[in-house]
């Protein structure tokens, strides 16, 4: 697929964003999550459509995710009409979040194309790097992202994004480990919400910028996702 938006974070069949973040979470021993993402309708909408209005539907799409994204995430657009979100920083259990939260919001999004109203339901795809091996033993970028896109031939649509088996592991030892911390912490969230909403905005971010850092992952996911939803997407309309 040929790159359409005119921001420098999205590129067509390119492993430059992901072999530069997969270089940064090494360095610094971070985790780093890849979410792939498939429309299985897309190959009979470009029979009946053609291919540049095909390619005008993927540039829509690519634009759609990468305006609910951080500004640190990158976002690779892969033969084919795939897309891949690279992560850094993140967890499966975010990444995961973040799949879900984008596939409910595409299932309410209607895009036109051809002043038809097009309804797309994603198939999602979540493997993870392995941040602690050794510099001679790390896997290319390319299998890394080969490897992530092959989840999507399965033929599940439950809903949920598929896991690979190392991305299924670190989900269950994360689960294992889960505390009752996040909910305390949502808690004081709130209640520092309520205190400080009398005062100026600034006043308000820096109070609240060290209680978000104590959030899990997941939540501060989804209130990413929230705050992001406020922006209006071109050429979608929710349903």
């Amino acid at each position: 697929m040929t790159s359409g938006t005119d921001a420098s974070r999205t590129h067509s069949q390119g492993l430059a964003p992901l072999a530069q973040l997969f270089s940064l979470c090494q360095r610094h021993r971070l985790p780093l999550s890849l979410l792939a993402i498939q429309f299985k309708e897309l190959p009979a909408i470009g029979r009946q459509l053609g291919g540049e209005r095909l390619r005008q539907l993927q540039r829509q799409l690519a634009q759609a995710v990468e305006r609910r994204i951080r500004a640190e995430d990158g976002l690779v657009a892969w033969q084919r009409g795939y897309l891949v979100l690279c992560l850094p920083g993140t967890r499966v259990e975010g990444a995961v979040c973040l799949g879900q939260r984008l596939r409910g919001w595409f299932e309410r999004t209607r895009f036109t194309l051809d002043e038809r109203a097009l309804r797309l339901h994603p198939c999602m795809a979540v493997h993870v790097s392995e941040s602690d091996q050794e510099e001679e033993s790390r896997e290319p970028v390319r299998e890394l992202l080969m490897d992530t896109l092959c989840l999507l031939a399965a033929e599940e649509d439950g809903g949920e994004p598929i896991l690979s088996r190392r991305a299924r592991a670190a989900l269950e030892r994360f689960a294992a480990t889960a505390g009752t911390e996040p909910a305390a912490a949502s808690g004081e969230l709130h209640e520092l919400v309520e205190k400080l909403s009398r005062h100026d905005e600034g006043i308000l971010v820096r109070e609240l910028s060290p209680a978000l850092r104590r959030l899990d992952e997941p939540t501060r996911m989804r209130l990413i996702d929230h705050l992001l939803e406020a922006s209006l997407i071109p050429g979608a309309t929710p349903s």
